[in-house]
């Protein structure tokens, strides 16, 4: 029965933008809405901080938010993932080089 549920959900999220283009503009993404079921509760915090701060910027400083937004996102999203596989190594390195190296 979750599962009709949660199919019908995805479905009228995906639709509705397309029913009520008035309206397209605050109603949840998709994608954003699914996410948030499968992420840790702070992860969707840190992404409406981010969306917050970018909104901040753009009333301020259109142009700046235009060039920007996008690069500084993927970069925050990379250096977090290369982050988390130093740490991995930094915590579990001898053990991952004796495994790939059979010393």
């Amino acid at each position: 029965m979750a599962d009709i549920c949660r199919r019908c959900l995805g479905a009228a999220l995906t639709l509705a933008p397309v029913l009520l283009p008035k309206h397209r503009d605050y109603l949840p993404s998709a994608s954003a809405f699914g996410l948030a079921w499968v992420f840790n509760w702070y992860y969707g915090l840190l992404f409406f901080l981010g969306a917050l701060v970018v909104l901040l910027i753009e009333r301020r400083e259109p142009k700046v938010a235009e060039e920007f937004t996008l690069p500084v996102a993927s970069g925050v999203v990379a250096g977090g993932s290369l982050m988390g596989v130093a740490l991995v190594f930094w915590a579990n390195g001898g053990g991952i080089l004796n495994k790939l190296f059979g010393g």
